[in-house]
């Protein structure tokens, strides 16, 4: 069963896709930026909802649990009143086909400590 807690974890109980994009058009200063984690099937209706609410898609970068898989994760940036340019980023690939990390996912795990 779920809990109370539980369900408040998952963001499509608490509010919709375009309450999150509504608070950060709010919240932004002009030329703000603004960054996104999300399900890659829902792309579609994240780039429309941030241009309806004036916030610019800027960079884009799928991310890979591996090399053979299909992205899993979306990663947007997006700019409050933004001229209209977007970059799309090369993917990001988690693991390698042994299981362990990528050498970026393990730069990007190690770049505090040097």
């Amino acid at each position: 069963a779920v809990t109370g807690v539980q369900t408040c974890a998952l963001p499509i109980f608490c509010c919709t896709l375009e309450d999150v994009i509504i608070a950060c058009r709010i919240l932004l200063k002009d030329n703000g930026r603004m960054y996104m984690v999300h399900r890659p099937d829902r792309l579609a209706d994240i780039l429309c909802t941030m241009r309806k609410h004036r916030i610019e898609p800027k960079r884009i970068r799928m991310v890979h649990p591996s090399v053979s898989k299909a992205p899993n994760i979306v990663l947007i940036e997006g700019q409050r009143d933004g001229g209209a340019f977007l970059k799309w980023d090369p993917p990001l690939y988690v693991h390698v086909e042994d299981g362990g990390y990528t050498q970026e996912i393990k730069n990007m795990y190690n770049s505090d400590r040097n």
